[in-house]
């Protein structure tokens, strides 16, 4: 995940079976093994998934760009 750190030892592939098995982080927590799978410290997800689903959007109207060589 590009907006917040990973539980080690869980790639796409395993991802996509707990998503599938648990639907949503919370039950993914609750279920999987935190000896085998320890979340990070102090581990922010629902910021990352405030990040993921309402991300900043700029007025591009507001934005000045120079070009240059």
């Amino acid at each position: 995940c590009d907006y917040t750190d990973s539980i080690k030892g869980i790639g796409p592939k395993k991802s996509i079976e707990l998503i599938r098995s648990h639907r949503n982080i919370e039950e993914i927590l609750k279920n999987i093994d935190k000896g085998k799978y320890p979340p990070p410290e102090d581990w922010n997800y629902n910021g990352a998934r405030e990040l993921f689903e309402k991300p900043e959007v700029l007025d591009p109207e507001t934005i000045e760009l120079k070009w240059g060589e």
